[in-house]
């Protein structure tokens, strides 16, 4: 049987951290998130400037990419919990807003009556487009 060298083992040992670092955004955080239950109210909406991006665009493209959006939601049962949110969704969070996370999805929504008739006449949009 042939020995594996210390140059080896330290290559296979860098493959398989790459893997998972590279898997850990695209795989396990989205099915925690589609994991999580919780209602409650948005205390405060904030955004975080991305550390890969560097300087704005110099041609004026879209800003909003250079910032992870967050909503920190005080839930019912007492906890606080800061939700990753994309930017479509987080511009129209504001504080004291009702929010519920369901199961199967990713991101919460507003649980207001306004919302959901947004959702609804969004999703007759995208039916009739794509024709189903």
């Amino acid at each position: 049987m042939a020995s594996v060298s210390k140059k080896q083992i330290n290559l296979i040992v860098a493959v398989v951290a790459v893997v998972i670092f590279g898997t850990w955004d695209f795989f396990i955080v989205p099915a925690r998130q589609k994991s999580q239950v919780y209602r409650g109210t948005i205390a405060e909406t904030y955004k975080k400037r991305k550390w890969w991006r560097g300087a704005d665009d110099p041609f004026g493209g879209s800003k909003y990419r250079n910032y992870t959006y967050y909503w920190r939601i005080e839930c019912d049962h007492g906890d606080d919990v800061a939700a990753e949110v994309p930017f479509h969704q987080w511009k129209d969070g504001e504080e004291g807003l009702p929010v519920k996370k369901v199961k199967g999805q990713r991101w919460p929504l507003i649980d207001t009556r306004e919302a959901a008739e947004a959702r609804q006449d969004r999703q007759k949009a995208l039916d009739f487009v794509f024709g189903k």
